[in-house]
């Protein structure tokens, strides 16, 4: 697998490319490439982009393995990593790709998952302390998935399945806007603690997450906490 990107802004682009585990950055100096960072990802790399998530213009590299998704960026020893999302076991990150999915003129990462046939999206946030993790903003269910592309425009994508190329409408409602909270449901949590800590009624959580009853949660699962609510724990 191969990506390209200006990752040192010097105006030209280096070649990243990736095979089973390893990683290698590569550089055109004076006629030929040079390979001025490698290293491994924790496990076999099964895709690869380049995106500019944070506001710097600055590319990071994307890449998708078996469990999960892993942002790098370069550093003075080559590639750090930066970011990367809740393990999603067997899921087969097979394809990943960038867009703006929410409409809030940032690039969100776009997974498709071949083992869990389900379309993934992931979001920088900052939370509390300033700090930014990854973090999963929605998903979407698509039978046969193989392939998706960020179209740029808001809400939609293109997803590739084993019956031919689809447009996916990302219902951009239930993903977080500016001012929003985004909670990631822990093991033993439930409705109602969670719209206690954040002081806010049950029904503005179901509503805020088109929630159905039961309402059952799972770790991991991410919420969106209605603006203008904060934690108070």
């Amino acid at each position: 697998m191969v990506a390209t990107a200006d990752l040192d802004g010097d105006g030209q682009m280096e070649v990243v490319a990736a095979a089973g585990r390893e990683y290698k950055v590569f550089d055109w100096q004076q006629g030929t490439f040079v390979v001025i960072a490698a290293g491994q990802a924790p496990q076999d790399i099964l895709s690869l982009t380049a995106g500019c998530l944070q506001s710097d213009d600055r590319p990071e590299i994307l890449m998708g393995t078996r469990d999960q998704i892993l942002v790098y960026a370069p550093s003075e020893s080559g590639l750090t990593m930066l970011y990367q999302s809740l393990l999603y076991p067997q899921a087969y990150f097979r394809k990943v790709s960038v867009g703006d999915v929410n409409g809030d003129g940032k690039l969100e990462i776009i997974g498709a998952a071949s083992g869990a046939q389900t379309l993934y999206f992931f979001g920088l946030w900052t939370l509390q302390d300033r700090s930014r993790r990854l973090e999963e903003l929605g998903r979407v269910y698509l039978g046969g998935l193989v392939d998706v592309e960020g179209s740029g425009s808001e809400g939609q994508v293109v997803a590739g399945t084993t019956e031919g190329y689809v447009d996916v409408y990302v219902p951009t409602a239930l993903l977080p806007r500016e001012g929003e909270t985004l909670y990631t449901v822990r093991r033993g949590d439930s409705l109602w603690r969670i719209a206690r800590r954040f002081r806010v009624s049950v029904q503005a959580l179901v509503e805020a997450n088109d929630l159905q009853h039961p309402y059952r949660l799972d770790p991991g699962q991410a919420l969106v906490i209605p603006a203008g609510r904060r934690d108070t724990s």
